[in-house]
């Protein structure tokens, strides 16, 4: 019975999202029209033209995109938004159900990009960097992508994750063997490997985010390169000193946050 009431706010919360943004989409609309009016007979001298009522027409329409804005933002919290385009190899929801808060409902995955999940010793950690070459199996080539900053506490392995360029012959889930290249340099790469989720692809421009001094989101804007499982390439747009935010879902520039480091 709860869950049947719980599935139901849901449905009522969604409407109630789509109802809000059309009202305020229409609001804007008549705001427009009405600002164009006092436009029109301001420009011809006709009663109802006056500068004052021109001002106060712009100041209607601003308040109308405000509220538009805000339903927007009600309704995307509706929606659930893949980072990447992909295919998905997993989904556990129909059209209808209800969705508890921190659930896994899908896997959309780059079956074309797989990557190696490892795991070395401390030793071996300290001769690789990300950006090291890597031969799998004598077949493929890859790119060390990631590297965690600590070992498991567990089995004192540090996780390495390799990015495949061609996985053409590789199954998902299969067990390799590879071999790094320990000769890079660390410091001395000119792309940086981050984590999707640190992206905002926003109209005509992608960017990651810092937070300044006020705690505020600073964007920068990047240069993608290539796509290497859960991790993407970036070509320009970094610095080895700025330190991004990981998840850039739902946050906007000037946005003031709470910094959290990560562990």
């Amino acid at each position: 019975m709860s869950y049947k009431a719980d599935a139901s706010a849901a449905r009522t919360n969604v409407t109630a999202s789509l109802a809000a943004l059309a009202g305020a989409r229409e609001a804007l609309d008549m705001r427009v029209s009405a600002l164009d009016v006092a436009n029109k007979n301001l420009e011809q001298g006709i009663t109802g033209g006056q500068d004052e009522d021109v001002a106060s027409a712009e100041a209607s329409v601003r308040q109308a995109e405000a509220g538009l804005a805000a339903a927007r933002a009600a309704f995307e919290r509706t929606i659930i938004r893949a980072p990447i385009s992909g295919t998905i190899n997993f989904l556990s929801i129909e059209r209808g159900d209800f969705i508890p808060a921190f659930t896994h409902v899908l896997t959309v995955a780059n079956n074309e990009a797989l990557e190696v999940v490892a795991h070395v010793s401390e030793a071996d950690s300290r001769s690789i960097a990300v950006g090291s070459s890597v031969r799998i199996e004598d077949l493929w080539d890859g790119t060390m992508t990631k590297i965690a900053p600590v070992a498991d506490p567990t089995t004192q392995r540090i996780e390495v994750r390799v990015g495949v360029d061609d996985g053409s012959g590789l199954i998902n889930g299969q067990a390799v063997t590879f071999s790094v290249n320990r000769s890079i340099a660390k410091g001395t790469q000119d792309s940086y490997t981050i984590p999707i989720s640190a992206l905002k692809i926003e109209t005509g421009r992608t960017i990651v985010f810092s937070v300044n001094e006020e705690s505020q989101l600073v964007a920068h804007p990047v240069v993608l390169g290539s796509l290497l499982g859960d991790m993407v390439e970036i070509e320009k747009g970094l610095i080895p000193e700025l330190s991004i935010v990981l998840d850039a879902r739902g946050l906007r520039e000037g946005q003031k946050v709470v910094v959290r480091q990560s562990q």
